[in-house]
């Protein structure tokens, strides 16, 4: 046994010898081998590979809609029956692409989208914009109960509402006195709420700006007050370029919402035009 562990003892530094002298020539293999035989960049390892996994399985679910969408919508009529073809379908065509189209009436309701939907999206950006800044640098009676009822019609319905709010257009009194206007099936029944701050969803887009600005030192507005600045020079010229990052965030979020609301498109729809929410769904 003596033998048998000397024997072993010498193997093994003949191979430690000879790894030695290989490592000396191969730089580049010394450092992989000291990366690796690391424990924590095994764990770490591990770990990335295991977070590639799970978003790569979570991608799949997001997206495997989007794809078999797409898919179906280069296919022929009868690709749709035959069970074999999953993906990939057996001739590509644009067929049911083109009968979409010319059955939606797809250019007018595109521009139709852009009135209704895109310009309706920057003036709420716009809105309540000025509202959250509003809430958030100024100080007067009532703001906290006034802004607890701007967030409570968040968990209001619109279906609750939505009688009123048709009245309120078929019928718009500015200042309560007076003949009605109408402003139901003219493209103000979109944009004048939304002017207001209270068009779809308004309410979080003004709970985003107003903890946003809630965010920034006084230190920007005490200085832009010593230079001269008024309350709207301070807004325009100091706050409003810092507020790029949530301006796009809440831009892209009214843009989606607008784009594919078919609710209150369809009761205050332009007379003799639908968007592509509405073609859609019909």
């Amino acid at each position: 046994m003596a033998k048998v562990s000397q024997s072993l003892s010498a193997l093994r530094q003949n191979v430690q010898a000879s790894e030695s002298r290989y490592l000396s020539q191969h730089p580049r293999t010394a450092r992989f081998l000291r990366y690796w035989r690391n424990p924590k960049h095994i764990r770490g390892a591990v770990w990335s590979v295991a977070r590639f996994i799970l978003l790569l399985g979570l991608s799949y679910i997001v997206l495997s809609p989007i794809l078999f969408m797409i898919s179906m919508s280069f296919r022929m009529p009868w690709d749709n029956m035959d069970p074999s073809v999953v993906w990939v379908p057996r001739s590509f065509t644009v067929q049911v692409i083109n009968i979409t189209a010319q059955a939606m009436h797809y250019g007018s309701a595109f521009l139709e989208t852009l009135k209704t939907g895109v310009f309706t999206g920057c003036l709420q950006v716009v809105s309540t914009c000025v509202i959250g800044y509003g809430f958030a640098r100024f100080k007067f009676p009532g703001r906290g109960l006034i802004f607890t009822l701007v967030l409570f019609t968040l968990i209001v319905p619109m279906q609750t509402i939505m009688s009123g709010y048709y009245m309120l257009m078929y019928s718009f009194k500015p200042f309560g006195i007076g003949p009605g206007i109408k402003l139901l099936g003219t493209y103000w029944a979109f944009w004048l709420p939304a002017l207001c701050g209270f068009g779809l969803r308004s309410a979080i887009f003004i709970y985003f700006y107003r903890q946003f600005f809630r965010g920034q030192p006084r230190e920007l507005e005490e200085a832009a007050t010593v230079d001269g600045c008024g309350y709207f020079s301070t807004f325009v010229r100091i706050m409003l370029p810092g507020a790029t990052s949530i301006i796009v965030t809440v831009f892209l979020f009214a843009l989606v919402w607008q784009w594919n609301d078919n609710y209150m498109a369809s009761f205050l729809q332009v007379e003799g035009k639908m968007t592509l929410a509405l073609t859609l769904t019909s």
